[in-house]
């Protein structure tokens, strides 16, 4: 991801990972984009349904199986919805990976 932004904006943006924790724990970070300190993160759901309470539907286990989940995932009215949700917390989230629908992962700035 970091070489494709990178590449994709010329060089302009400027990538820079912080893996294990860093920067802190999941819901510090969060905190710290909602407030403008940090610019993104990959995480899973459970901290951010603190902040989004409809981000419980992705913390739901087994509730999809891989198909009607990826067909969810797909569905541009469901994430327009979704994002609505985020935007009042301040995020954007900019994407919504399936990690077996066991999982799932978001991402968000």
């Amino acid at each position: 991801m970091k070489e494709l932004i990178e590449a994709s904006s010329n060089g302009k943006i400027k990538v820079e990972i912080y893996p294990s924790g860093q920067l802190g724990t999941d819901r510090s970070v969060f905190e710290d984009i909602q407030n403008g300190s940090i610019t993104g993160m990959v995480c899973n759901p459970a901290v951010e349904v603190s902040f989004v309470p409809s981000a419980n539907i992705f913390d739901i286990p087994f509730v999809y199986d891989m198909e009607h989940g990826r067909t969810v995932l797909a569905d541009p009215d469901f994430i327009k919805e979704i994002n609505a949700e985020y935007e009042k917390a301040n995020i954007r989230l900019l994407g919504v990976t399936a990690q077996g629908f066991r999982n799932l992962c978001t991402i968000s700035l």
